[in-house]
């Protein structure tokens, strides 16, 4: 496998999701698996393959206006940090692309081998993996481990200041109730 790997490295460089380079990797691929199985096809597919990682900006800004939002009307910063911070678990966290519809969609590839049994077939094997080469935060490749427990940080922080705004809208309302 690394020799396949290096080999795809060093004829299509980077392979940046839905790039030219990706579909060429792609096909070259296909072609490789003719050798070995019995039938063998290239999936184009649209997909928004920038949400995920442009929607860090999105939450980002988001975090700031609630932080502003805060000192002068504490109701629009609750509903707009619960908002970002369900928005960013939803969408980030979790996968649920929920901010997909936001984003632009672009071709790109899957290719699919099939090897059939001679006799009947008792299970299915699927192997799978990323011929494309995928953005990285900056910070996790020049801050190593360190990049990764901030961007940790970081969610945490956009998670819960959607609470903490919200409640103290709540205590602000109890307090001056009485």
């Amino acid at each position: 496998m690394i020799p396949y790997i290096q080999d795809i490295i060093t004829r299509f460089g980077g392979r940046y999701f839905g790039s030219q380079q990706e579909k060429d990797a792609q096909y070259y691929t296909a072609d490789i698996l003719k050798k070995y199985c019995d039938k063998v096809e290239v999936e184009e597919f649209l997909s928004p393959l920038e949400s995920h990682f442009q929607s860090l900006k999105i939450f980002c800004i988001v975090y700031v206006v609630v932080l502003i939002l805060f000192k002068i009307d504490i109701n629009i910063a609750a509903g707009l940090g619960i908002l970002n911070a369900i928005l960013f678990l939803g969408h980030f966290v979790t996968y649920r692309h929920w901010l997909d519809f936001l984003f632009k969609k672009v071709p790109s590839w899957n290719v699919i081998g099939d090897i059939e049994p001679i006799n009947t077939a008792t299970s299915t094997i699927i192997v799978a993996g990323h011929i494309d080469s995928v953005k990285e935060f900056k910070w996790w490749y020049k801050l190593k481990q360190t990049g990764a427990v901030l961007s940790v940080i970081a969610g945490i922080q956009i998670t819960l200041l959607g609470i903490y705004v919200l409640l103290s809208l709540f205590i602000s309302a109890t307090w001056f109730s009485y």
